[in-house]
């Protein structure tokens, strides 16, 4: 290999029971960001099966005025990236006439900080996180600690109370099992408004629907569709048949579970809705 791919690779090398010798190198779907190092009887597929998960990648940060931990999670599974310090100035109310100075140096000493972890977030969480919408990456960032500090950084990367979370610790550890609920509750916030084209048109215009798998189909191949609702159960490769289809139409896919998905949804699989009507 002449060149290292851009995202790293991921190496298994190994003796077999015959004596023989089995090498394989494979290139993961996101960048590896730690290196990780295991010798035993048996490869252990963690980091690879974490890289492959079909969880969406979320960026966290737990700080508080003098520590940041920077990290990323999918799912259950948790990548530390960075460690960032800080010496925050003092916020004494003694020092009489000198008061004032020592509280707005203390206020610029907070802001300063929060900017460096905005920084820091720029440099090694940003680039790591995908979102189809077009949104911020920092939209699917979560920010935990023990103090004000992620208040504070929430309101200088202009996100909503529902991205911080109060932890015990600076612990990147200690956000985890937050961070599952809160993706899983932003998932579901996401879905129900996806859903809102799908139930108004059901409502309004019935006509513009085109129902079942085979409607639906023919319906994409002629390119006059320009949403595509979908269960999210069909199999590996019926789903990517789909999605190939869409993307060469230009079609919107929503891949929605089935107890979120309304009852039509939940009848016919497969629902479309059309650009225009055919004369």
């Amino acid at each position: 290999m002449k060149q290292l791919p851009a995202n790293g690779l991921v190496c298994f090398f190994g003796e077999t029971l015959d004596h023989g010798f089995v090498s394989v190198s494979l290139t993961p779907p996101l960048p590896v960001i730690m290196g990780d190092y295991a010798c035993g009887s048996t490869f252990r597929t963690s980091m690879w099966e974490a890289l492959n998960a079909s969880y969406p990648t979320v960026g966290l940060v737990v700080l508080n005025g003098s520590k940041a931990l920077l990290g990323i999670s999918k799912g259950p599974h948790l990548f530390p990236i960075k460690t960032m310090t800080w010496m925050m100035s003092s916020s004494t109310r003694r020092g009489g006439q000198s008061a004032p100075r020592i509280s707005r140096l203390h206020k610029e000493s907070e802001a300063n900080w929060v900017k460096e972890v905005e920084e820091g977030m720029a440099t090694h969480i940003f680039p790591l996180l995908e979102d189809s919408r077009g949104h911020h990456p920092k939209h699917w960032c979560l920010l935990g600690g023990p103090a004000d500090m992620k208040i504070l950084l929430a309101e200088r990367l202009g996100l909503p109370p529902d991205h911080t979370l109060t932890t015990s610790s600076v612990d990147l550890e200690a956000l985890l099992p937050s961070a599952q609920e809160w993706v899983e509750t932003k998932k579901v916030k996401e879905i129900h408004t996806t859903l809102k084209t799908l139930t108004s048109t059901l409502e309004l215009r019935p006509d513009y629907l085109a129902v079942g798998g085979r409607e639906v189909k023919a319906q994409v191949l002629a390119g006059r569709v320009d949403q595509v609702f979908s269960l999210d159960d069909f199999s590996p490769s019926k789903l990517d048949t789909i999605r190939r289809a869409c993307d060469a139409f230009g079609t919107y896919l929503h891949l929605i579970p089935f107890h979120l998905a309304p009852p039509i949804l939940q009848e016919a699989r497969l629902v479309g809705i059309l650009r225009y009507l055919s004369g």
